[in-house]
């Protein structure tokens, strides 16, 4: 019991960030034998700040719930789903079979989560949630978590910088 706390995230019932980086640590270790590439997702909600400053701190548990639920339905068939933290979550595709594969998971993901109305008040107000996303391969140069995550994390930016709501590929040219 006290280590299933120790690991796993209670709101969303994720791996937490601990967890994910023993399972990533273990992924590399067995990339050595399998060979299979694989791929990192780092992902974040946009403007969840202003859900729950907006909102109430309820409707962002509501969210992340919400997020948690349909990223485990589209991702853990071939993945691990993680909460790193706040709106942060990582996703590691231990078998990376295409590119396209994964985009298409993502813009299945988007779509999942543009049909949840988040109702705000009895006028009927709602929102919905968008998230960026920065991808980058696992491969063989086995790189750390750390690295790895400075690469992914680039990728966002450059999402946030075009204005949201998408993902991108990591390129190091």
């Amino acid at each position: 019991m006290l280590k299933h706390l120790s690991t796993y995230d209670t709101l969303t019932e994720l791996a937490n960030r601990r967890a994910f980086e023993i399972i990533y640590n273990d992924y590399i270790n067995n990339h050595k034998e399998n060979k299979k590439d694989g791929a990192l997702v780092f992902i974040d909600i946009d403007y969840f700040k202003q859900v729950n400053d907006g909102f109430g701190h309820a409707m962002g548990d509501r969210v992340l719930q919400e997020f948690a639920m349909i990223a485990k339905d589209i991702f853990a068939k071939n993945g691990v789903v993680s909460r790193f933290g706040g709106d942060e979550f990582i996703i590691l595709i231990e078998h990376l079979e295409s590119k396209e594969l994964l985009e298409n998971q993502l813009k299945e993901f988007s779509r999942r989560l543009k049909e949840l109305d988040f109702l705000v008040d009895k006028d009927g107000t709602v929102f919905r949630i968008h998230f960026s996303a920065g991808i980058v391969e696992v491969s063989g140069g086995l790189e750390s978590l750390e690295e790895n995550e400075k690469c992914a994390d680039k990728a966002l930016y450059i999402v946030k910088q075009r204005g949201r709501d998408g993902f991108e590929w990591y390129n190091n040219q």
